[in-house]
């Protein structure tokens, strides 16, 4: 790899490259049988597809739903369940609250580079939809740096769909339990309980290791992540101990960095210090330590339903988060929405630098 400034990309939303404001979770409620919400996506890879997810943020009575997968025409509009006589449906799903894998009763073959659709709809056959008896479906309400995937809702009965192309859509399919594609989060904001700091000098951040593909070792001059905070903070890279030894880190940055939107406390922050290496398939920790009393940070986090999801999620098993207050405490079923490395240099192995998951832009 020649040397120059690289951005290594390994957040769960690489393609999101400005972040400011506060970010909601959109909501779609299913309480008619006309109701149809779609997670239209270009899919990854070929691959024969047994289980499609998505999450559910409330639950109202029993209702049931069926779910498919289908073709999308030029259009952008569910044109038909796939399959055949042997259709890549399931019918009478009742969700649960959280992310809701199901099994469709006929396997699916989809080809990489093809937009399909997977579709929730009413099911009649069993507890129609209706006032009482309901689910709410979460959509994350950020817009990526591309078209797909996106959301589209009918409430004709699918004759007539609006696709909304400003907003993500939380949606899985997979070919086995360890091999899942598409976006399979429950949940994204605030960390997990505990994962939040208050105490100057302890730090919020995640735990990731870099791949021998990369090299023996690159070198790092530093990062941009997501934060939530209220007061001074401190952005770093630590060794994998519970004494907290620094590896790097930037300056103090205070709560009004003079930005023109220095108004919200949630933003993409960058942090630079002097060079240094990280070895490959070692594990770091990188994140913000609090420098001021009486305040508060978090990272911002996507939430898995457990760890096995995030692990089977498009090479994440090498990222999840972390915070220090005594000691360090991970969590394995979370990934942070947004962290770059800054990359100068590594040690050549004949092998050309790449993205984990979501390719690299130089």
């Amino acid at each position: 790899m020649p040397q120059g400034l690289y951005r290594l990309m390994l957040g769960g939303l690489p393609g999101l490259s400005s972040y400011y404001g506060d970010v909601t979770t959109l909501q779609k409620v299913l309480d008619a049988t006309n109701d149809h919400l779609a997670f239209i996506f270009v899919c990854e890879e070929d691959a024969t597809i047994v289980d499609v997810g998505f999450p559910v943020v409330t639950l109202n009575g029993s209702p049931d739903y069926k779910v498919s997968v289908q073709s999308v025409d030029g259009n952008l509009t569910p044109s038909g369940i796939l399959g055949g006589g042997s259709p890549a449906s399931v019918g009478l799903v009742t969700p649960a609250v959280g992310f809701n894998w199901v099994t469709l009763d006929n396997s699916i073959t989809l080809a990489a580079g093809t937009l399909y659709a997977i579709v929730i709809e009413g099911d009649a056959s069993g507890t129609a939809p209706d006032g009482s008896n309901n689910i709410i479906v979460p959509i994350l309400g950020i817009q990526l740096n591309r078209y797909f995937p996106l959301s589209s809702f009918s409430t004709d009965g699918g004759s007539n769909w609006s696709a909304d192309s400003n907003c993500t859509p939380m949606f899985g399919y997979r070919a086995s339990s360890t091999d899942a594609f598409g976006f399979p989060v429950e949940a994204f904001g605030s960390a997990p309980s505990g994962a939040a700091v208050t105490t100057v000098g302890d730090v919020s951040g995640w735990k990731f290791k870099l791949p021998g593909s990369l090299g023996r070792r690159v070198k790092v001059s530093g990062f941009e992540g997501v934060v939530w905070r209220n007061g001074d903070i401190i952005g770093g890279i630590y060794e994998d101990n519970d004494t907290l030894t620094a590896i790097g880190e930037g300056a103090n940055m205070d709560i009004d960095p003079g930005w023109p939107f220095s108004f919200t406390n949630l933003m993409n922050i960058p942090v630079s210090f002097d060079p240094v290496w990280l070895q490959t398939e070692v594990w770091y920790y990188a994140g913000w330590k609090l420098n001021q009393a009486s305040t508060a940070c978090y990272v911002p986090s996507l939430g898995f339903d457990a760890a096995g999801t995030r692990s089977a999620f498009g090479g994440y098993d090498s990222l999840q988060g972390g915070v220090h207050t005594t000691v360090w405490t991970d969590y394995n079923d979370i990934i942070p929405a947004y962290f770059d490395l800054f990359i100068i240099d590594s040690d050549p192995h004949g092998i050309e630098m790449q993205h984990l998951n979501a390719g690299m832009s130089r």
